[in-house]
């Protein structure tokens, strides 16, 4: 299983998203050699924390899922995604991130509760998303952070 995360950030925040990168190697070392099931192998994680007085320009986007590999191009870089793979964004409390000072274990706890979004799509048949949320909950358990 692949997991991704990506990140749409004020820059009131950035400072304290930067392990966030260090944490998304983490979780693709702990999942890189598990399956869930034929029909989602990857995932992609938007991590959004805007402030309010962007909100109207950064809209939440509704999953998407992929069944067969695409290529694409992002902001000038081509990019090749996965086939059955889902991407969603997380809209975070830009009002409760801006506010703490540590957002590891906030963050582990969106991402935990995010992950109902897997359910919501009605391709996704062959999946096994209550083992898939236990070992991300062992996972942030192990790590400290719920």
């Amino acid at each position: 299983m692949l997991v991704y995360f990506t990140e749409e950030l004020s820059i009131e925040v950035e400072q304290k998203f930067k392990d966030v990168v260090l944490l998304e190697k983490q979780v693709q070392r702990e999942f890189k050699d598990k399956a869930y099931g034929e029909d989602l192998t990857a995932v992609y994680i938007s991590l959004l924390c805007n402030s309010t007085k962007f909100e109207s320009f950064i809209k939440t986007r509704k999953p998407n899922y992929k069944s067969e590999n695409r290529t694409y191009v992002h902001q000038a870089v081509e990019i090749e995604r996965e086939g059955k793979s889902l991407s969603y964004d997380l809209k975070l409390n830009y009002e409760l991130y801006v506010g703490t000072e540590n957002i590891k274990k906030l963050l582990a706890h969106d991402i935990l509760k995010s992950l109902d979004v897997i359910d919501t799509i009605k391709k996704i048949k062959d999946f096994d998303l209550d083992q898939f949320k236990i070992d991300f909950e062992s996972f942030f358990q192990r790590n400290g952070l719920i």
